[in-house]
């Protein structure tokens, strides 16, 4: 890399890296300068004053024990591919903690590796998810730190949604999936009632979804409307009215917070009022749907100046791609995990070891 230091033209070679080893930086040259000088050649033909000759990097650190690159051969010639270089990477993970030797990025001085020590970064977000199986197949903890991964969570979908309601109490549609959602937990046949039963809409007419579940729920509270059975349990109904009870106190609540609390209070809230988190502790890979929400509010936390409604739209072209946005680790190295991102998103961030897949 060259850089322009006056109106003359000289040139400064910007080739000394502070970060790697030796042997990654050896890597690099043996790899790259090639591979550049061959790129630099065909650009002579066509522009030769635009070609720049690839200036080999020099390392300006010293080497360590723990200095080295590795290849590991996927050899995989049949069945799924991806499949056995999510095994491969796991099983090689396993061996390097608590064994391999790294270089401590903050003091320098050599240590053994531990799980938070190791990144493993993709050009793409669908091959981070396609790890994940084989990490914890072999007992590897580890954390996506994709931003743009998060919109495809069950979690956040939930939590995202009940924001939309928070924001627009008048969306049907958004309203429908809140209450068939574990934040209230309807059943279809309670949901379909809400929108035909002749009784509630003679107390709400043809008002919002919102309005009609809380005519449904005075009815049933006052005695005037018998609740749904379930064919599971007679006390399935009163679950039921517990649930959008509160359910519809949280959302009543929250929507006077809106402009007046940060995004990440009024979710807590929501949350808290409807029991959302102990139904995540409830579900398989609890750990990590718990992380995905720390992370989400950190995001709130981060774009609490934008009004709720502009996050929001901000936050649907976060799922159209990956905008490469750094996100703060929401791990530490007493956590022990494993750091999953995309190469874009990892810009300006290191790991004493990562693997590239």
């Amino acid at each position: 890399v060259r850089q322009s230091l006056d109106e003359a033209g000289e040139l400064l070679d910007l080739s000394h890296n502070f970060r790697s080893e030796p042997a990654v930086v050896g890597f690099v040259n043996r790899v790259c300068g090639p591979a550049m000088a061959d790129r630099a050649e065909d650009l002579r033909k066509s522009s030769p004053h635009s070609a720049v000759e690839y200036v080999p990097l020099q390392a300006a650190v010293k080497g360590t024990p723990a200095g080295g690159l590795e290849w590991l051969a996927n050899d995989r010639n049949g069945g799924d591919v991806r499949e056995a270089e999510a095994r491969l990477v796991a099983s090689r993970i396993r061996q390097l903690e608590g064994t391999a030797t790294v270089r401590d990025p903050e003091t320098g001085r050599t240590r053994t590796c531990t799980y938070s020590d190791i990144a493993i970064l993709a050009r793409t977000r669908a091959a981070l998810r396609d790890l994940e199986a084989g990490l914890r197949q072999y007992g590897v903890p580890f954390y996506n730190s994709s931003a743009g991964d998060l919109t495809e969570r069950q979690e956040i979908l939930d939590v995202v949604n009940a924001l939309r309601v928070v924001d627009n109490p008048s969306d049907d549609l958004r309203v429908f999936a809140y209450l068939r959602s574990p934040f209230v937990g309807l059943r279809d046949e309670v949901l379909a009632r809400l929108r035909v039963d002749p009784a509630v809409r003679r107390v709400a007419g043809r008002a919002s979804f919102l309005e009609q579940a809380r005519a449904y729920l005075e009815l049933v509270e006052r005695g005037d409307l018998e609740p749904f059975p379930a064919p599971e349990s007679g006390r399935v109904h009163e679950i039921e009215i517990w649930s959008l009870r509160a359910g519809l106190e949280a959302i009543e609540q929250a929507h006077r917070l809106v402009d007046r609390a940060d995004h990440a209070e009024i979710l807590g809230r929501v949350m808290e009022r409807t029991g959302y988190r102990q139904h995540l502790l409830l579900r398989e890979h609890a750990a990590e749907a718990m992380a995905n929400l720390e992370r989400f509010q950190a995001l709130l936390e981060d774009y609490r100046h934008l009004p709720l409604g502009g996050f929001l739209r901000l936050w649907d072209r976060w799922g159209e791609q990956d905008t490469g946005i750094p996100q703060a680790p929401l791990t530490s190295q007493a956590d022990q995990a494993v750091t999953l991102s995309t190469i874009h998103t990892a810009k300006g961030l290191e790991w004493p070891v990562v693997v590239l897949v």
